[in-house]
Parts: C-alpha cells; sequence; structure tokens
C-alpha cells in the first residue's frame, strides 16, 4: 500500500486503534523508500489522527462518552475542572 498505507496506519494508530504504526514506517524505509517522505507523510498521519480524537472529545457529549467510556459524571466533572483550572478547556 505504500505511502497511502503508510497515512492510513498513522491516523488510525493516532485515534482508535492501540498499535505501534512505527513498524509500517520502519517497513517502508526498509523496502527502500524515501526516509523523507516516509517522516512527512508519519507526521501529517499522527498530527491528523490526534486532532480529529481531540476535535471528537471537543464536540462530543459529556453522556454518550460517559456511557461509552464507563465513566462516572463525578470523574468526568473533576477532569473538566482541571482542564478549566489550567486552561487548557
Amino acid at each position: 500500500m505504500g505511502y497511502v498505507g503508510l497515512f492510513i496506519a498513522t491516523f488510525l494508530a493516532a485515534t482508535v486503534l492501540p498499535f505501534s504504526s512505527e513498524f509500517v514506517l520502519i517497513a517502508l524505509i526498509a523496502a527502500g523508500s524515501d526516509p523523507t517522505v516516509c517522516l512527512i507523510i508519519a507526521s501529517l498521519g499522527n498530527t491528523l489522527g490526534g486532532m480529529s480524537s481531540y476535535g471528537i472529545g471537543r464536540l462530543g457529549d459529556y453522556e454518550r462518552i460517559s456511557k461509552w467510556l464507563r465513566l462516572n459524571p463525578d470523574s468526568i466533572q473533576r477532569g473538566s475542572q482541571r482542564s478549566t483550572d489550567m486552561d487548557i478547556g
């Protein structure tokens, strides 16, 4: 899959799939792909994946998130208060 596969792997690894996309990066470089292009694509995939996760969390409904992650409302409130206190929310 080449560069497209690298982008998909790094994007997904930065979002929902718990795996190390570095293996895909190393495999592509070992197969002769341009290391600079690989690093740029991997960085772009990781950055966009992380931004999408942030966006989903930012736009998400606390009730749905707490139900899906099985969190109690108190822990969500404490986390929200901490982010407010640190001026990151």
